[in-house]
């Protein structure tokens, strides 16, 4: 897999891999994985980009309506319906069912996040 470069902008992420460009918006990810070395975006729209980055470099440049979870997910608040314990320990749900664990360290502040996103 070819290094794929990032450029952050107001609402948007570019991603060039391969010599091809393709924009992302900001609203259309739902959430961001870290699987070392590289970090997989997904979105809305069914598709997925991989880059050769790091999660904490993609993490500081996204709008507060990002959430880092535990040590390999960023999700996007807007599309969570739930934040709350189960099975012994702390989820968010997206819309579409599916379920992160997030960190009993960040579990308070994704709650105070989530509070302030307008749906």
């Amino acid at each position: 897999m070819k290094k794929a470069t990032l450029t952050h902008l107001d609402e948007e992420i570019i991603v060039m891999a391969c010599g091809d460009l393709t924009r992302i918006l900001y609203h259309n990810i739902l959430f961001i994985e870290y699987s070392q070395p590289y970090v997989f975006i997904h979105t809305s729209l069914d598709k997925k980009y991989c880059v050769f980055t790091s999660l904490l470099s993609i993490a500081e440049k996204l709008p507060l309506h990002f959430h880092l979870c535990n040590r390999s997910t960023i999700i996007n608040l807007s599309y969570v319906n739930f934040i709350g314990k189960e099975n012994q320990g702390y989820v968010l749900k997206l819309n579409s069912g599916k379920i992160f664990r997030v960190s009993r360290r960040k579990y308070k502040l994704a709650l105070e996040q989530f509070g302030k996103i307008q749906h």
